[in-house]
């Protein structure tokens, strides 16, 4: 769709469709600002710094990254670069679909995380305008393709093929809702910046000591690039958020630990994905970038670059792989000066040694 939307993210190229592109040829501009008026009244809410009101046990207690509208704005930037890349091209009954799905799929946190992917339709009707009426079986349809943009408490992660077929119809059109699940759910895995993160929190002590390596991880992501076959990500933080330890389940770990495991599972949603977004959308590899400066940020004090690639036969199992087992090339990418493999402990102590010098 790159010939098509031109500098254009996806909303403004559907915002100038005319009638006749849609079943019916009813302007379905209309029911998409409704939709997204309803929704950006939950995004609103949803800040970085929030705390879940789920559970307020002090044990239970999270605090949120950003999910206000610029999440969902990034959101809609990433699927209009990965069909910007391709050869992919939706109908405009398709991108409506695409959109609203991308409007509601995370205004269920403004009630809590846990399930927030299935409390979102609850939302979305509760804030609804009473004298509004929107076709049922399109609302069904655009709720379950945001439904499976993450796992439930059944922490089965396939969750797009439970869409069944590969597309459906509705009002004699047909709607490859696979494929918009597979844009969604990779375009949002791809949407964490410094913007969704509550830095201050984190440095005043308001943040909840679980959440503050998310919120430091969030800002340390300083850009995310979809290229034609690639996905390129840059990390940047300084020495003194190398040094410290954040907490992480039962225990604790470096950022450069967690950045690894992010970037591993970034892989295999991306794999995943490709399932069922293939032939219309390929991507081969993802190529990261890691730049530690001195407390200033006026030195460049170490640089990571590594490339992700689909290699061997795939386990079931994330928690077995490290970094290395889907790096192109691990020996020449992975390992510092000193012959170490990289990661917190041997970044922290390279990074130790370099100072005496």
């Amino acid at each position: 769709m790159k010939e098509i939307l031109g500098n254009n993210n996806l909303e403004e190229w559907f915002l100038t469709c005319k009638e006749h592109k849609f079943p019916k040829s009813k302007d379905y501009k209309i029911d998409y600002n409704l939709i997204k008026s309803v929704a950006v009244s939950a995004q609103e809410k949803i800040h970085a710094g929030n705390i879940e009101v789920e559970n307020l046990k002090e044990k239970g207690q999270r605090t949120l990254t950003g999910h206000d509208p610029s999440h969902f704005k990034k959101v809609i930037h990433n699927a209009s670069e990965l069909l910007k890349a391709s050869k992919c091209e939706l109908t405009s009954y398709e991108v409506f679909m695409l959109l609203s799905a991308i409007q509601i799929h995370d205004i269920g946190n403004i009630i809590g995380r846990e399930n927030h992917q299935l409390t979102a339709i609850d939302v979305f009707y509760d804030l609804m305008p009473a004298n509004v009426i929107l076709d049922s079986v399109e609302t069904n349809i655009f709720h379950t393709i945001a439904e499976v943009h993450t796992q439930g408490d059944d922490d089965d992660k396939d969750t797009i093929s439970k869409l069944n077929d590969y597309e459906i119809k509705h009002n004699d059109a047909k709607i490859r809702h696979q494929l918009l699940a597979a844009i969604l759910k990779l375009a949002d895995e791809l949407a964490d910046d410094p913007e969704r993160a509550f830095m201050y929190g984190v440095e005043k002590d308001l943040v909840k000591e679980g959440s503050k390596l998310h919120h430091v991880y969030c800002n340390s992501l300083k850009s995310t690039n979809i290229e034609e076959k690639r996905i390129s990500i840059t990390y940047k933080f300084d020495v003194d958020t190398v040094m410290k330890k954040y907490e992480f389940g039962k225990s604790k770990i470096f950022l450069l630990d967690y950045i690894f495991k992010r970037d591993i599972k970034m892989h295999f949603e991306l794999i995943y994905c490709q399932k069922f977004m293939r032939p219309d959308i390929w991507i081969d590899y993802i190529d990261a970038e890691i730049s530690i400066y001195s407390k200033d940020f006026k030195k460049k004090i170490v640089d990571i670059k590594y490339r992700l690639v689909d290699k061997g036969y795939p386990d079931v199992n994330l928690s077995k792989f490290e970094i290395k087992d889907i790096c192109m090339d691990p020996e020449q990418q992975l390992k510092n000066q000193n012959g170490d493999w990289w990661s917190g402990q041997t970044l922290k102590k390279y990074i130790n040694e370099q100072s005496k010098k």
